[in-house]
């Protein structure tokens, strides 16, 4: 078995505080208002005096602001402090205490209110301007208003003399600032609001000039009542944390218009800056309810609310108002804003208000956009979604989003020329209706399309959003309106220009875009049931990719971002072929002329869509370490591994904390078969992230790998191995963990299941959790069903119409009926049993969508059957000339055999574990964690393949009866160089043709290697299907008539179990690729034997025994937990059953071999007594053999597979065929070893004329005796040879400990291990060091891997194979048994298949009782019993040494019956399948295998007396060999 590729992590990328309540609710950011805001248009009579700024002075304002930015900050603040020191020493004003100029009652207002002193003092200022001021008035010559004046001006002429502005502007400068003499009382004004500007454009630049001050000193001593120079020296003093001034020219507006709500909103901005939150509330608040549309104001106030309030200690708090955000009170905040704006209409889609300006649109979006993220807090995310929408509805016109994407593909397409000029009501093709998402068409566009894509779709707007066609205008238009403020001389505008606005929206629009997308996102692959139920609720109305697609086009090409590009790409990554498709593409301009780049625009798939964005995406930023990540996992899954571990490592390099990098980056590598350099990079993700759990399981499998056991610690999960009645088991004498420093710790106490640490402890906890969080997947829909039905047809029986009538379908598919589905024909009994299932079902806290895709697979099987007995009747079999033709599928046929289909509530994929079925095998994982990891993997291939689009709406037809010859199909992606080829090369050749017609299916490619050649050649039909789709593969089988298909790989590199989920054929078997269960309904039955797979562990037997043991309660009574007829429930909460499949029990072991055939000596074939390489072999095997045999010589000799070189295993080549990771170590080159063999002649020792068992014993103890010493030219002849040759990730610490005693307990052993992988070597001798000293360390023996044939040949040299108990040899095993070694093994757990087939494999020899043990006691006492049994003496006759014994005995017993031995006939096995493939085939067209039906009253079933017996029995197929009983 070869692990299934490592996974490769996506990882999306959501810029800013990437949370929910983001945005401008920053508690850190605080809002000032310098400038008055218009929140409304009011149009005012040409004869009331307008105070905006007129034409020059805005042009002049705009090329001050450039020139200012433009300019060195050194230099400013040089010419300001120059001035500063040479022309504005300014005689101080006079200290203005606002609390002198307030009456009473205004004063306690603003106290009472705020909770502020009354009386706060400004600054004190120094007395000599004020003195001047003072002699001034006094002689009468100028008023102290016209020596204010007089001032301020001079002081802007000196400004304006200055080299601080541009020359460009100094006629407006001069115009603008400078006073003309005898200017009229107007033009005061003008040149006041002029002045201001500049202070304005001075405050944006540099907030803390000291100019600033000066000027608006005096400015304000000027126009002492000037409200808005208040409010901008309010702020300058707030930006130099001046509060107290701040507050104290706030309170000073209030004096003169206590409703000045841009002073009580900085008021409250400054008090929170003093840590008086609740204060500044209070100021908010005032202001909101003064005026809602005062943006400032709202955002600061829901701000405060949407943060922690940091400002008092925590024994203060109170429980309504502690630590946590108060969300509800900023949602009314909000809430009262939008009433105000859209008066309480609730109709959708939303347009912008008339009475707002435009350039306010961005904050009225920005509005909506808080309470979507206020409203999704708190848990409506239905509400979310709307308030999200309607911030879209303002850039759009009034057009919803799904009528913008309608349109949009409508553009796309050529049928219209823009979004807005779609006529309304056109945009629904074929009477589609508005609100079913599901018409709407997908739409895909390459990068530069999107980004021209604005231009495009709204060419009629001139490539603006709608919603922003009137910005210039209604800009114009503003200048003559002021804002509707309660005091007349406020006249300060807060108007931006027109490119301001676009970009503004747009930023935002954008923004909304990219929220609404990752709702979108999670409403289509919902999470959580909370998200379930949501887009449970939305029917035809949830979002579909379609409508998500667009989002992120329109928000790249609004706001061009490396993030919108990256998670854009992630998305089209994972677009399968049938969906690109039938999407609607923009085709090049030139497509008319050049049809080539039509097609070729027509046909880039998802990957190089996805690939495009992603380069796209680093243009923008050569440095995004997500695009980097992102990318590489894209050229990882299409096989550019070193590719990828370059886009990995770059990704590393400019974010070295980034853990999803560094854990695709250790998946990688280990891909590459270096498991040791893996492990650094899941120690810095898990560093950087410690609950990273696909990072810590990576890590845990690299460790190991390599057998790193630091800190491995333990999970307990105790040895059931099943003894025979009169065994006693014993418990181990060494339990105990692996600490961090590599020591054994031992448990004093016995250990109970919830006990644990470390990493082992650590991981069984991340599959716990995982397991249970997807527990819940589709919960709620089943409620939802019955009561659909129930107000729907309310005369109906609600339990046989839920979920389209599948019940009642269920029932007439199980009596065969053709008829009309009709309540009354289903028995009372039926119905009484299904409202007992759905009723179990209905708790939220069952896998209601996995028990749904149960029923579904279910019927589908039950419906092919029945339109196979409709169509054949019950014929097992037609001689070739009564064959019938296949089914051609009618209108009638696609409507009676109608696919059953999932419910749209379980829309989503369901949740997998991190931990692969695979590595199961290793973990101290309990049977029902094993059983729901391997079902969770089988729902999300049967959820992905019934919801692809190239499924037909019909169950696929069944195949015609076999005529004569049955027709069976392989599917594997190992018919190459691997170790099923190794064991199945003539499996396929060796099929009885008389009786079976077979096809093998390879969907990997060939790599010339001589199994796969032979398999090919041996096949009666051979299809290479490597770049077919899976559709195509289905269709074929189909096409074929396949009546049993054998999935040859489960969960293992390569596996294609889509095509198995589609269920094509009627008959669908899981054998040699996958040691344990599939957990799927698309596989009926496992090929294996039941040492391997024992029966007590099997649902249908489960099933059986509750049912029989509930007999009295009547047929089909007990019904809990989502249990099926002859099919518990998966979900439950039971641990005593682990198979969800039956099985074909074949007699003596289920594994097969190819030893006898493939992998002899070159003088095999001289052996006599009719055990010779060619009995029973048909001519064309003998002439296969005979090549195999001429390769022996040179492989001993060094010469790879191909004739090539042999390659050290620890550098890696260029052969992506190499099967590094395999569970044999056939693949891997030997290195050193290959030379010890070069003088070695197969044949010596042998009697070329060998006529008795004893000749043949000798010469193979001759053989023997040469190869070891070969191998092993520095051992003494008398030391024993334990060896394992298994990968080392099978070695756990106890096994290893366990070997070290018996080294110890036998002095004069070694234990002979394999480099596999080589980075185990370091680990195991540091561990055989601490555990048990240097003198056994020493005596522990390394070598590398071999190729295939010399593995098997030199197998001979150990005297003892020690298996792992955890997982077994399963291809090595069957290789040293040939050999003639024998083995102990030790079938360890009942619900691991993978720590039995040692135990089969030993048990088809026919001395297994000798060699399968069931404690560690027992192991240990057999091997060092049998190595002290060894004693070798000299044969006079043939000079070698010659050993006796009871392991000597045992040895010669296996060596000398091994061609007889059922474990290595291959004929005899086949025929033994054929049997069982047989017999499946005809339980499913009498419809013996379905226990409903069988138990279904009343039936007129007619069945043999024998069938009932066995069915009586089992539910499983036993395979009996009529020889067996002649022996």
């Amino acid at each position: 078995m070869v692990p299934p590729q490592s996974p490769t992590l996506a990882t999306y990328y959501y810029e800013g505080t990437n949370n929910w309540v983001q945005h401008y609710y920053d508690p850190t950011r605080h809002h000032l208002s310098p400038r008055v805001q218009t929140d409304v248009h009011v149009y005012h009579p040409a004869n009331v005096s307008n105070h905006a700024m007129d034409a020059s002075s805005m042009q002049y304002s705009q090329e001050l602001s450039m020139a200012m930015m433009q300019q060195q900050q050194q230099q400013q603040q040089q010419h300001q402090h120059q001035l500063h020191q040479q022309h504005f020493v300014h005689p101080s004003y006079a200290a203005v205490d606002p609390s002198q100029t307030m009456d009473p009652s205004q004063a306690a207002y603003l106290a009472s209110f705020a909770g502020a002193s009354p009386g706060i003092q400004l600054p004190p200022r120094s007395g000599g301007a004020a003195a001047a001021a003072a002699a001034a008035a006094a002689t009468g010559l100028l008023s102290p208003r016209t020596t204010a004046l007089n001032q301020l001006n001079h002081l802007m002429s000196t400004v304006t003399s200055s080299n601080m502005l541009p020359t460009s502007t100094a006629a407006a400068v001069n115009h603008a600032l400078v006073l003309p003499p005898f200017a009229s009382p107007e033009y005061h004004e003008e040149w006041r609001e002029n002045i201001l500007q500049y202070a304005h454009t001075l405050y944006g630049a540099s907030p803390q000039s000291p100019l600033l001050l000066t000027i608006l000193h005096a400015l304000h001593e000027s126009f002492p009542r000037h409200l808005p120079t208040l409010l901008l020296l309010a702020c300058v003093y707030y930006t130099h944390q001046d509060y107290q001034a701040s507050l104290t020219y706030n309170q000073l507006i209030l004096k003169y218009d206590p409703n000045y709500v841009e002073a009580m909103s900085n008021i409250g901005t400054t008090l929170r800056s003093l840590g008086r939150t609740q204060e500044a509330e209070r100021w908010w608040y005032k202001a909101v309810e003064l005026r809602p549309g005062y943006w400032d104001a709202v955002e600061n106030l829901v701000g405060v609310l949407c943060s922690p309030d940091t400002s008092r200690k925590p024994d203060d708090m109170t429980k309504e108002k502690g630590m946590t955000p108060r969300f509800t009170e900023a949602l009314s905040v909000c809430e009262y804003v939008e009433q105000h704006f859209l008066q309480g209409s609730q109709q959708r889609p939303i347009q912008l208000p008339a009475q707002l300006p435009v350039h306010q649109l961005p904050r009225l979006q920005n509005l909506f956009y808080a309470m979507g993220n206020l409203k999704y807090a708190l848990g409506d995310i239905l509400g979310a979604k709307q308030e999200y929408e309607k911030g879209l509805d303002l850039v759009f016109s009034g057009l919803d989003w799904a009528t913008v994407v309608r349109r949009l593909a409508m553009v796309c397409n050529g049928t219209a020329a823009s979004v807005t000029s779609v006529v309304p009501g056109s945009d629904h093709k074929d009477g589609a209706a508005a609100g079913n998402n599901a018409t709407i068409p997908l739409i895909l566009l390459q990068p530069e399309q999107t980004m021209s894509l604005m231009n495009m779709a709204f060419s009629s707007s001139g490539g603006l959003l709608p919603g922003l066609t009137n910005a210039t205008a209604s800009h114009a238009h503003s200048a003559s309106h002021r804002r509707k403020h309660t005091h007349p001389n406020n006249t300060n505008t807060n108007q931006a220009s027109s490119s301001n606005i676009v970009q503004q929206a747009n930023q935002t629009t954008s923004t909304i875009m990219l929220t609404l997308a990752k709702l979108f996102q999670d409403l289509i692959h919902p999470s959580s049931p909370p998200l379930a139920a949501a887009a449970s609720q939305l029917g035809n109305n949830a979002p579909t990719l379609a409508l998500l697609l667009p989002l992120y086009y329109l928000s790249l090409a609004l706001h061009p971002s490396p993030s919108t590009a990256n998670n854009l790409g992630i998305i089209l990554s994972n677009l399968s072929g049938s969906v690109t498709s039938q999407a609607i593409r923009i085709l090049p301009t030139n497509s008319n002329n050049n049809h080539h780049a039509a097609a070729a625009a027509a046909t880039i798939s998802g990957t190089m869509l996805a690939m495009q964005y992603y380069m796209y995406g680093l243009q923008l930023d050569n440095k995004h370490p997500h695009l980097y990540t992102n990318l590489g996992s894209l050229l990882k899954d299409m096989g550019h591994l070193n590719e990828a571990v370059s886009m990995y490592e770059k990704a590393v390099e400019y974010n070295p904390k980034f853990d999803v990098a560094l854990a695709n980056l250790g998946n990688a590598i280990k891909d590459m078969g270096r498991v040791q350099d893996s492990v650094q990079w899941y120690r810095r993700a898990v560093d950087v992230n410690p609950n990273f759990v696909d990072a810590v399981c990576g890590l845990i499998n690299a460790l190991c790998g390599v057998c790193d056991w630091r800190a491995r610690g333990y999970a307990w999960l105790p040895a059931t191995p099943l003894a025979p009645k009169g065994v006693a088991v014993t418990p181990s004498r060494d339990l105990g963990y692996v600490d961090s420093y590599g020591q054994w710790q031992l448990l004093l106490d016995s250990p109970t299941m919830t006990q644990g640490t470390g990493w082992m402890a650590r991981l069984v906890s991340i599959v716990d959790q995982q397991l249970h969080e997807g527990s819940t997947w589709g919960a709620g829909w089943l409620v939802k069903q019955k009561q659909q039905v129930a107000m729907t047809h309310p005369h109906r029986n609600t339990t046989l119409h839920v979920l389209n009538d599948l019940v009642l379908r269920m029932y007439h598919a199980l009596v065969a009926s053709n008829q009309p589905c009709n309540d009354a024909n289903v028995p009372r009994a039926f119905i009484e049993t299904w409202e007992k299932r759905l009723a179990a079902m209905e708790s939220p806290k069952k896998n209601q969508g996995g028990w749904l895709v149960r029923v579904v697979e279910r019927l589908t099987r039950r419906l092919q059957r029945q339109w196979y007995v409709a169509t054949f009747g019950p014929t097992l079999v037609n001689d070739e000339a009564t064959r019938q033709p296949p089914i051609v599928v009618t209108a009638q046929h696609a409507k009676t055999y109608a696919r059953p289909i999932l419910h749209h509530d379980v829309s989503s994929a369901p949740p997998v574990p991190t931990v692969l079925p695979f590595h199961t095998f290793t973990y101290p994982l309990t049977a029902r964690q094993v059983r729901l990891i391997s079902h969770r993997n089988a729902l999300r291939i049967s959820h992905a393949t019934l919801a692809s689009s190239w499924l037909p709406n019909h169950v696929y037809p069944p195949p015609p009866p076999p005529s004569p010859r049955l027709k069976i199909g392989y599917v594997s992606s190992d018919f190459n160089n691997h170790p099923l080829a190794h064991l199945m090369q003539s499996v396929f050749g060796f099929h009885d043709r008389t009786r079976c017609e077979v096809f093998c299916y390879a969907t990997t490619a060939s790599d010339q290697s001589p199994y796969r050649r032979k398999i090919e050649k041996g096949s009666e039909h051979f299809l290479d299907v490597s770049t077919w789709s899976n559709q195509q593969v289905v269709d074929q089988i189909l096409r074929d008539g396949i009546h049993v298909l054998v999935n040859l790989n489960g969960y293992t590199k390569g596996a294609r179990n889509e095509i198995f989920a589609a269920r094509p054929c009627p008959v669908q078997c899981s054998f040699m690729g996958f040691a344990g269960t599939l957990g799927g309904g698309w596989c009926d039955w496992i090929i294996a034997d039941p040492v391997v797979c024992p029966p007590s562990m099997v649902s249908s037997e489960k099933w059986r025994q509750q049912y029989h043991d509930h007999a009295n309660a009547g047929p089909l009574a007990q019904h809990q937990n989502g249990d099926l007829e002859g099919d518990l429930d998966p979900e439950s909460e039971r641990d005593d059953f682990v198979y969800t499949e039956k099985f074909i029990y074949m007699p003596h072991s289920y594994f097969v071999n190819d030893h006898k055939q493939g992998f002899r000596e070159q003088d095999d074939d001289t052996q006599g007594n009719g055990h010779g390489a060619h009995t029973n072999t048909p001519p064309q095997q003998q002439q296969q053999q005979q090549l195999h045999q001429q390769q022996v010589p040179r492989l001993l000799n060094g010469h790879g597979m191909n004739g090539g070189a042999t390659h050290s295993p620890g550098h890696a080549t260029s052969n992506s065929n190499s099967n590094s990771n395999s569970n044999s170590n056939s693949s891997t080159p030997l290195g050193g070893e290959t030379k010890m063999f070069a003088n070695l002649s197969v044949t010596d020792g042998l009697p070329h004329h060998a006529t008795s068992n004893e000749d043949r014993w000798r010469a193979e103890e001759a053989k023997r005796w040469k190869m070891r010493r070969e191998l092993f030219p520095d051992i003494h002849e008398d030391t024993v040879i334990f060896a394992n040759f298994n990968q080392l990730y099978k070695l756990d610490p106890s096994t290893f400990r366990l070997w070290l005693r018996i080294l110890a307990r036998v002095p004069n052993s070694i234990l002979w291990l394999l480099r596999f992988p080589p980075a185990g070597e370091t680990h195991l001798r540091h561990f055989a060091t601490t555990w048990a000293g240097p003198e056994v360390a020493n005596r522990v023996i390394f070598t590398d891997v071999a190729p295939k044939h010399v593995h098997i040949h030199r197998g001979r040299v150990a005297d003892i194979f020690l298996d792992t108990p955890e997982c077994n040899a399963h291809t090595t095993a069957a290789d040293i048994l040939w050999s003639g070694t024998p083995i102990v093994t030790y079938p360890k757990y009942e619900h691991k298949m993978c720590s039995r087939v040692g135990a089969s494999i030993a048990y088809a020899t026919g001395f297994g009782q000798q060699m399968v043990v069931y404690d560690e006691a027992a192991y240990e006492d057999k091997v060092v019993h049998w190595a002290q049994s060894i004693s070798y003496y000299n044969d006079p006759t043939t000079g070698t040494r010659r050993g006796i014994g009871t392991l000597m005995h045992l040895r010669k017993q296996l060596f000398l019956t091994r061609e007889d031995s059922r474990l290595f006939d291959t004929h005899r096995w086949t025929r033994n399948l054929e049997q069982g493939y047989i017999e499946a085939w005809r339980r499913w067209v009498h419809g013996y295998e379905f226990e409903d039906w069988l138990n279904l009253s009343p039936t007129n079933i007619h069945m043999a007396e024998n069938d009932k017996q066995q069915l009586a029995a089992s539910g499983c197929i036993w395979i009996k060999d009529d020889d067996d009983d002649k022996k």
